[in-house]
Formats: structure tokens, C-alpha cells, sequence
């Protein structure tokens, strides 16, 4: 008979559930049928549940307009969590599982003053030839990692490390790789498709996609990319490697708290 009970109480708590993620989805407070129809219940349903989130202030009801919303206590639950969570912590703890599943090599990567660094670097099954390693700093003009970061950091941030970078290649006679139209081309494309790629540049047969993690502030806080031999990474829209850094970087948005990912 308890384990019955049990049995009960979880699914209860699953489908109260179902209500409190209409309310976190939703952009303003619903009307009772509304919310119980995003839950899959009948009103009266969902009206049984709501007077219990009430109690506990999980949810709050507008006494003007009879509309739901969530409550403080949700906001308390929110900040506690805050609290104790490491996004990077969170990200980093990922990176393996994902490696294996893509048999790619997989980089984390932070921005610091000097640009974007390698945190965690885990390996593909086959190792490849490259100069990739942890603590390694990604070139802002010519990687896939430093331009992603470079489309979405501030600009005033970004800019006098570009110069720099741009400085230096035409000193080398490489200028024609990161010309200035060119560049800002490219990062324009990385700001409308939300990911950045490059194939064979600026290691020949290599071929790299990354993507960003952001926080509940709408901030970049890390990239993931892949990194893989050029013709075995799908790089292009609608790839089977490119989906998958996308939406692992979605995912770890959404726990993050990011509400874009949502």
C-alpha cells in the first residue's frame, strides 16, 4: 500500500509539474484554461493543483484579472539554485559524454583578457594531428572558437584583439586570411546563424563547428566546438554535427537558465 502511495505521489508531482512549466514558458500570466490546456488537464484538474501551488506560493493569482502567474516562492527556489550552481562546473562535467557520443574531439573554451582559451579538451577515438591543447588561445580572426566569440562579445572588448591580430597577419604576409570585408562577413553570418565553422582554416584537413552556451543574463559564458577531419564533419546547415553542438550548447543553455533556449 506505501509503495502505491509513492507510486501516486510522483506522478501527482509529475503532472503539477506540467502546470508549473506552462508558466515558465509562458510570456505573461494565463487564464485557468489556458494553462490547463498546456498541461493536458481539464480545468478542474488543473484548478486542484493551482490551490496547493498557491498555498506554497509557487504560484500566485492576479485578484483583478483571476490570471496565474508564477510565485515568490518560485523565485526563492530560483535564487537558491543560483546560489549553489557553477555554470562552468556544469558544462565542464558534460564535455566527455558528448565527446563520446559525436567521436569527435570536443573543446570547452572560456574568454579571458587575452581572448578565448581552452578549458577542457576532450579527444576523439582517433586522434588527430593539431596544435589544440588545454590552455591553448583560439585566434579570434581564423578560428571557428574566436570568431564565435568574436560575433558575440562586446565589441569594445573585441576590437583592439582583432586589430592586433589583423596587424600581425598582414606582417606575415597572411593578411588576405582575416581581411577586414572578408572578417566582418563572417562574423555577420556567425550573428544570423548562431554558430561559427571553418573547413580546412587555419589547419589544413581539419574542419571545426562551435556553439555557444549562455547564462540567465544572456551572456556567452562558454563555446563548445568540434573538431574533426574536413569531409567527415558536417558542417554545412542542416548537418548532422552541426545539430548536435547546437543543441548540446541549447541544453546547456537551458540548464543554465538561459530563457532564449527555452
Amino acid at each position: 500500500m506505501a509503495a502505491q502511495q509513492a507510486g501516486r505521489g510522483v506522478q501527482s508531482i509529475t503532472v503539477g509539474g506540467r502546470l508549473l512549466d506552462g508558466l515558465v514558458r509562458a510570456e505573461g500570466p494565463l487564464m485557468l484554461r489556458e494553462l490547463a490546456e498546456r498541461a493536458g488537464l481539464t480545468a478542474g484538474q488543473a484548478h486542484a493543483y493551482l490551490v496547493s501551488f498557491r498555498a506554497l506560493g509557487l504560484v500566485e493569482q492576479d485578484p483583478a484579472t483571476g490570471l496565474y502567474r508564477l510565485g515568490p516562492y518560485a523565485l526563492t527556489l530560483g535564487l537558491a539554485r543560483l546560489r549553489r550552481h557553477d555554470p562552468l562546473a556544469v558544462i565542464w562535467e558534460a564535455v566527455p559524454a558528448f565527446a563520446d557520443a559525436v567521436q569527435l574531439m570536443v573543446t570547452m573554451s572560456i574568454w579571458t583578457d587575452a581572448g578565448p582559451v581552452i578549458l577542457r579538451l576532450h579527444e576523439a577515438p582517433f586522434q588527430i594531428y593539431s596544435n589544440i591543447r588545454t590552455g591553448a588561445r583560439y585566434s579570434l580572426t581564423q578560428t571557428a572558437t574566436g570568431r564565435l566569440f568574436a560575433a558575440l562579445m562586446p565589441p569594445k572588448v573585441i576590437q583592439p584583439l582583432v586589430a592586433a591580430e589583423q596587424r600581425a597577419a598582414r606582417k606575415a604576409g597572411v593578411g588576405e586570411l582575416v581581411e577586414k570585408k572578408h572578417y566582418a562577413a563572417a562574423i555577420a553570418l556567425i550573428r544570423t546563424q548562431g554558430c561559427s565553422q571553418t573547413e580546412g582554416s587555419p589547419v589544413p584537413d581539419i574542419s571545426a563547428i562551435a556553439a555557444p552556451v549562455y547564462d540567465l543574463n544572456e551572456q556567452i559564458v562558454a563555446a563548445i566546438t568540434l573538431i574533426g577531419r574536413r569531409g567527415l564533419v558536417s558542417c554545412g546547415p542542416g548537418g548532422a554535427h552541426r545539430k548536435a553542438v547546437v543543441d548540446f550548447a541549447r541544453t546547456l543553455s537551458t540548464q543554465l537558465g538561459y530563457p532564449a533556449a527555452e
